[in-house]
């Protein structure tokens, strides 16, 4: 019995979906802490091949660890090779020197090993066409900027649906959202551009310096956000009849259009600001990293509620890092054909942006279908109730219209009655009816 108690407890466990705090903890846990640490030192090192003209050796290098942490991350359900590819449980009062971090690195063998046999693949059979297939991994820039704004719209998206609830009927006011919306994202983006400034001055600037400064940007994102807002104008008018639609609405525009003035601010930073490389690869990091997580969660996601389980936690990290080394490679190799890295940058940002701005009106479209669909008994419930409402109003002003009507008809009788009762002309009036029979006489005996 307990057996069975156990399996059920563990069944359940697995469909539930995994959250972005956990999934962060997962992939920052000290026991795979040393792949990613890998991943830092194995992409700076190809990428400095790239850049001294050997792309073909590293842009087969960056493929092979792809694909050899795309496979370990399908094989790592195995219990062998999970347990290979993780450090055991530490105490957490045991202190870890330098030589037990560099032993730590052992956990890479494996995929490094799947990696190094597919390398060899790619530089001895292929090796005729591995300058194509490298040139190749650089054209995946395109779909990993498009992918970026995908993974972006399914994980908020998610979110955001999961914290929705059917709300009541009301009349909301699209103006008054729009209105908010630009009070918010204008003042974030303000504020953005102004830490950017300063970031690139390295000292302090005035309010009148940012708007000189910046006012490029701010035109540019007050712009873009009146376009977001009059093109996404039509459903935002749809949702705002319902409260739980309305909600997810403004909260999923919110979300789109600062994630569209984050890229905005990047071109406008490499373009204008010209900042350093260290400022650069750090926003670019967290970029990816961000993506990468966002990818990820969306992928738990959907294979938790289809119930095949190909993507979970056991996996999340090698899969992520597999990201990782497909996106550097692709910026490895365009670098080579741009000749400057500010420009492929400039246009990843570009790619995402558009892509963001496209799905953004077909997102609250396809959010109001699902709701439509998943809360439909809700929604009859409310309407016969308005409609029964009304019903009751109406059938309470006919049944008042009916009594006035009862009224004046019993008025109209009461004042016939009383002139009936009070004319002179009445059969029978004028006789004497106490007087004897032969005695009786008539008005009408009188006149003959």
């Amino acid at each position: 019995m307990n057996k069975v108690v156990d399996q059920v407890i563990e069944q359940s466990l697995k469909e539930q979906p995994l959250s972005i705090k956990s999934l962060v903890q997962n992939l920052l846990a000290r026991k795979t802490l040393p792949h990613l640490a890998f991943v830092i030192l194995a992409s700076t090192g190809l990428h400095a091949i790239v850049r001294n003209g050997q792309y073909t050796i590293g842009g087969a290098g960056f493929m092979s660890l792809g694909i050899g942490y795309f496979l370990t991350a399908m094989m790592s359900g195995n219990e062998t090779v999970s347990r290979w590819i993780k450090l055991p449980d530490m105490a957490k009062d045991k202190k870890r020197s330098v030589v037990s971090f560099v032993k730590s690195f052992k956990i890479c063998i494996f995929p490094v090993s799947l990696s190094g046999m597919i390398f060899l693949i790619f530089y001895i059979p292929m090796a005729p066409w591995l300058e194509q297939i490298s040139m190749a991994l650089g054209l995946l820039f395109i779909l990993w900027s498009v992918g970026q704004g995908r993974s972006f719209k399914i994980a908020v998206e998610q979110w955001l649906k999961g914290k929705m609830k059917p709300g009541s009927l009301h009349n909301g006011n699209p103006r008054n959202s729009a209105i908010f919306q630009l009070i918010i994202i204008q003042t974030i983006s303000f504020i953005g551009v102004w830490i950017a400034i300063i970031a690139s001055e390295l000292s302090e600037i005035s309010l009148i310096d940012v708007i000189a400064k910046g006012g490029v940007f701010i035109l540019a994102s007050l712009c873009t956000q009146l376009i977001v807002l009059r093109w996404t104008r039509d459903v935002r008018l749809l949702v705002s009849k319902e409260k739980g639609l309305a909600s997810f609405s403004f909260r999923w525009m919110i979300f789109s259009q600062l994630f569209i003035n984050w890229h905005l601010l990047s071109i406008y930073r490499r373009w204008w600001l010209d900042p350093s490389d260290f400022a650069t690869l750090l926003e670019e990091s967290i970029l990816m990293a961000v993506t990468v997580v966002l990818a990820i969660w969306a992928l738990t996601s959907k294979s938790t509620k289809s119930g095949t389980g190909i993507v979970g936690e056991h996996n999340a990290l090698p899969l992520g890092i597999a990201f990782g080394y497909s996106y550097a490679g692709s910026v490895s190799m365009l670098t080579v054909t741009f000749e400057d890295i500010r420009g492929v940058m400039m246009l990843g940002h570009a790619l995402t942006l558009l892509t963001v701005f496209i799905i953004i009106k077909s997102t609250i479209k396809s959010t109001i279908n699902s709701y439509e669909e998943t809360h439909e008994e809700d929604i009859q419930k409310q309407v016969p109730e308005n409609k029964s409402d009304e019903s009751t109003e109406v059938s309470s002003k006919n049944e008042k219209h009916e009594n006035e009507v009862q009224e004046k008809e019993n008025d109209e009788d009461s004042t016939e009655s009383k002139e009936l009762d009070s004319s002179s002309g009445d059969i029978g009036d004028n006789v004497n009816w106490d007087s004897p029979k032969e005695n009786i006489e008539t008005d009408w005996e009188n006149e003959d």
